[in-house]
């Protein structure tokens, strides 16, 4: 299997603050961002190295997709790549191999990526009733 395509932009920004530093500075609620992602590696982990420079383990994790209403004869398969920093992908970097179910929880990043600050091998955890 080779390696898979880089989904990732770079985001660049100038000089000038974005705009989503100019909403929280008018509401307190829009810091939040939280994302919780479940699917399967669809391939192995991929070292490389941040926006910032500093080292970070990319995985490409598929994942149901919502059906639209003419495609119900076939399965839908969406995927997303998740950027892990170092501290994160240490826990779990060995065990991680293409076909592993994982649950990630993570942030939203400015130009569009996924940035995990918690990963788990295996499906995701029950929720108490």
């Amino acid at each position: 299997m080779s390696s898979p395509p880089r989904f990732r932009q770079a985001c660049r920004g100038g000089d000038q603050p974005g705009p989503a530093v100019s909403l929280r500075a008018q509401d307190s609620r829009l810091a939040l961002n939280r994302l919780f992602l479940s699917g399967v590696l669809a391939a192995d982990p991929l070292e490389d190295r941040g926006r910032d420079g500093d080292p970070v383990t990319l995985l490409l994790i598929a994942f149901p997709a919502p059906d639209a209403p003419d495609t119900r004869e076939r399965a839908e398969t969406a995927s997303c790549e998740v950027e892990v920093p170092l501290g994160v992908a240490e826990k779990h970097g060995k065990e991680l191999r293409a076909g592993e179910s994982v649950f990630v929880t993570g942030q939203l990043s400015g130009g569009g990526g996924v940035i995990a600050t918690e990963l788990h091998s295996g499906p995701p955890p029950e929720l108490p009733n």
